[in-house]
């Protein structure tokens, strides 16, 4: 039985004649193959036979009459490059046949050392190879469509998931909303319990489309990240303060660890920041019945001019199964069927997670073993912002070289409030229980020595911080000058009315956020100074009173803030609602100093300062103005200055910085020698009667931090009453506002509502609802108004919380009109 011979196509370009024929009879004999021999002599005729097609392989002689050496091989490539090439020569040169082979050439053959097996072996591997490397490429080419095509249906399934999940998101948010609203009048119990059915339910089915509304948008490549300044230690603290009632009802430690020196103000996205903590943090309470969860943030390396961060979150909970562990970044894994149906959720929110941390520049992984707990580290990228003030200005606290007790039964908890208030200077005795702190306070009676600050726990074993407080009063009231109580969220109400029975400095609630706990310790320890002198501070000469200033803001809320705080200087205060009331007024009457919104209807505050300064050039005399703006990204401060004015104030506006921007101003403008009108006479007690009582504030364990809060209105709880009322009466119609500008594609209309809303949310610590206002104002400056609906949603969900914790403090703190 015969086997059919392949057949080859070849091409012979060879000028000898005597080669020509003796590689034909060579060709002529080869028993696996039929060559189909084409001769031409010629470079040129090499050319034209190769662009005709039909050829399946080339023998070519790199001399030719018409060309010489391996441009001939070049040129002949060129013409196909899918064509094999075997290079034949009448002499050995390795430097020649090397290049050859490199640059595409199937072999390279002496004429004097070829014989039949040989041509043909190499002629066919040559014909061979070059075919199953076009099959390959050919099988590639339709591989990679296949992908494509596979990748295109993906992003359309997931575009089509995140567009059905934001229409369905829609509506829900609109059913609980009316149910909420249903819920508070009068029912029956029965529709009552009914209608908390249908909200549990909205609810849930609400968590659900938004972890598929995430998770779509990440797969559809439509998540987009923001870049906003903001600070990082509140940003993870009042996320965790947001899973501390969880937590606490466990009785479970929330810990938070932000070392001194981990930057504070940043730039990044720290809405996606809060999405990955809560994920993690919720997931290691959900999954821990007992001890605690740890939140550790480390600077990890510098990456050029960016930070990599490193964020841990610890729990001493059940522990995941090695062979387990890969399968939690996937989307709707659990550890085990079972776990979805015991602990709840989709899971999608580790992948979620994952894909978050990769767009933040990072990688997340986690360490476990069944029974001890788990921990996840995720890292991410942000940058600094420039020329930023120290997180906690030591100087001005009052806090260096302070003593301190520390009671803390947790030892984690123990460390981390010691790490802390050591890098704040401060003495720390640390101790873990009632009897061991009544035991340092003896040994301190003996010495005759005097501690400034009790820090209690007060949920103690045994004798708890309650008990402990008390006994201090009673028996070592004059060995400790203060105590600060830290409360958790299980007991928020009747803890609070034990502290103020007890008569606590103040109190504060757990996990402790750095900066509540710094501005609450200096607070505290400021209070004691004034207290000790006997008498209201008195306003020395070199910060100005009496002076005629006018105020140019249009948020009523803003409004009250300014007003009073430079009315407690013995300043009178003229205010302009926007800017061309602003004009008018100045060129009217004569002020010391106008304080300028940049954000205003009509005429905003840089156009007003313009239309100030050329009226002025005509009069010879120099208002100083200064914007009080929430801009507050590189670059705001210096067209601030372009446009004239003499200084920026960024807002929430804070007592201590508005009195020291004043003196500021006024002293340069008279080192300067600029004409002005000259201020009224100094009053050093007009409208001043120092700080009034602080009674002790502190958080619920909400979304708001009213330590804070109290501190930017320099521990006025009157003022801060009053603000709380301004932002419950105005935060209404901006929303309104909001609302009709989405409804009406006013893009300006939505800059300046979300613009102003934000300034009171910022000044409460509600950075969940400050953030998504962030967001609104973005949108109305670029002009993105359609995206608006999704956040403004959100905003309204999350603005009923804090209305709730507005409406509770001012009943429990009403106006003591003694001001």
């Amino acid at each position: 039985m015969s086997i059919a011979r392949q057949h080859v196509r070849l091409l012979l370009i060879e000028d000898s004649p005597d080669d020509a024929l003796l590689i034909r009879e060579f060709l002529s004999e080869a028993r696996q193959t039929r060559f189909e021999v084409e001769h031409v002599e010629l470079l040129s005729a090499a050319l034209e036979r190769v662009s005709w097609g039909g050829i399946d392989a080339v023998l070519l002689d790199l001399q030719l009459p018409d060309s010489r050496g391996l441009d001939t091989f070049r040129r002949v490539q060129s013409a196909d490059r899918a064509l094999p090439i075997v290079v034949l020569s009448g002499f050995e040169d390795e430097t020649t046949a090397l290049t050859a082979v490199q640059e595409g050439a199937q072999d390279y053959l002496v004429k004097g050392q070829v014989r039949t097996p040989e041509l043909e072996k190499t002629l066919l591997y040559a014909v061979e190879r070059k075919r199953t490397s076009r099959d390959l490429a050919e099988r590639n080419a339709e591989l990679q469509k296949a992908i494509e095509a596979a990748e295109a249906a993906n992003r359309a399934k997931s575009a089509f998931l995140a567009s059905m999940s934001h229409e369905i998101r829609t509506p829900m948010n609109a059913i609980i909303g009316m149910t909420e609203y249903v819920l508070e009048t009068e029912l029956t119990p029965q529709q009552r319990e009914y209608l908390k059915i249908v909200e549990e339910s909205a609810e849930s089915l609400l968590s659900l489309i938004n972890d598929i509304l995430d998770f779509s948008k990440v797969e559809a490549g439509k998540l987009q990240l923001e870049e906003v300044e903001f600070s990082l230690r509140d940003s993870i603290g009042c996320t965790l303060k947001s899973l501390a009632v969880q937590a606490h009802r466990k009785g479970l430690e929330l810990i938070s660890d932000v070392p001194a020196q981990v930057p504070d103000r940043v730039l990044g996205d720290p809405t996606r920041l809060r999405q990955v903590l809560v994920n993690l943090v919720g997931n290691a309470i959900k999954f821990t019945s007992g001890g605690e969860v740890l939140v550790r943030v480390n600077p990890e390396a510098w990456c050029g001019d960016e930070l990599l961060l490193r964020v841990t979150v610890t729990d001493t909970g059940i522990g995941i199964p090695e062979d387990k562990q890969s399968r939690l970044f996937q989307p709707f894994e659990q550890v085990d069927n079972s776990m979805a149906r015991k602990f709840g959720g989709t899971g999608l929110g580790l992948a979620i997670s994952s894909r978050i941390v990769e767009l933040l520049g990072g990688r997340i992984w986690l360490e476990s073993r069944p029974g001890q707990g788990s921990t996840f580290h995720f890292t991410m990228r942000i940058r600094l912002v420039d020329s930023v003030a120290a997180p906690f200005p030591l100087e001005e606290s009052g806090l260096s070289g302070k003593s301190v007790l520390l009671v803390e039964d947790n030892a984690t908890n123990r460390d981390t409030l010691t790490e802390m208030l050591r890098s704040w200077n401060m003495r720390v005795t640390a101790v873990d229980c009632p009897s061991a702190a009544l035991a340092a306070l003896d040994r301190r009676g003996e010495a005759a020595e005097t501690i400034d600050l009790a820090l209690i726990d007060a949920g103690l074993p045994g004798s708890d911080g309650f008990a402990l407080s008390e006994a201090i009063h009673a028996r070592q009231a004059p060995r400790v000058e203060h105590i600060v109580v830290l409360l958790t969220s299980s007991n928020r109400s009747s803890d609070i009315e034990r502290c103020e029975r007890l008569g606590v400095d103040a109190y504060l609630m757990k996990p402790v956020n750095q900066s509540e706990l710094f501005d609450t310790l200096a607070g505290v320890l400021k209070c004691a100074v004034i207290e000790a002198a006997g008498e209201a501070p008195l306003i020395t000469t070199s910060e100005p009173t009496g002076l005629k200033i006018l105020l140019a803001e249009d948020s009523l809320y803003n409004q009250k803030l300014a007003v009073s705080l430079l009315e407690r200087r013995g300043h009178t205060v003229t205010v302009a609602g926007n800017g061309a009331e602003a004009v008018a007024l100045v060129q009217s009457q004569s002020f010391d100093l106008v304080l300028m919104d940049v954000q205003m209807p009509e005429v905003d505050g840089m156009e007003a300062t313009r239309l100030i300064r050329e009226g002025e050039r005509a009069s010879g005399r120099r208002v100083p103005i200064v914007a009080m703006t929430a801009q507050a990204m590189k670059g705001d401060r210096e067209r601030c200055l372009e446009s004239g004015m003499d200084d920026y104030l960024s807002k929430p506006v804070r007592a201590a910085q508005l009195y020291g921007m004043i003196a500021s101003v006024l002293s340069r403008s008279a080192a300067a020698g600029l004409p002005g009108e000259e201020p009224a006479a100094e009053r050093p007690n007009a409208k001043s009667s120092g700080l009034p009582a602080v009674a002790p504030i502190e958080s619920d364990g909400g979304s708001l931090a009213w330590s804070k809060a109290l501190a930017a209105v320099d521990g006025d709880s009157n003022l801060l009453t009053e603000l709380a009322g301004a932002f419950l009466e105005e935060s209404p119609r901006l929303l309104r506002d909001i609302e009709g500008a989405i409804l009406r594609t006013d893009a300006p209309l939505l800059n300046r509502a979300a613009h102003t809303i934000k300034g009171g949310l910022r000044m409460f610590g509600a950075d969940a609802a400050y953030n998504l206002a962030c967001r609104l104002e973005v949108l109305g400056r670029e002009g993105r108004v359609a995206g608006a609906g999704a956040p403004f949603a959100d905003l309204k969900l999350t603005l009923k919380d804090v209305h709730r914790e507005l409406t509770e403090f001012v009943e429990k703190h009403p106006l003591s009109h003694s001001r």
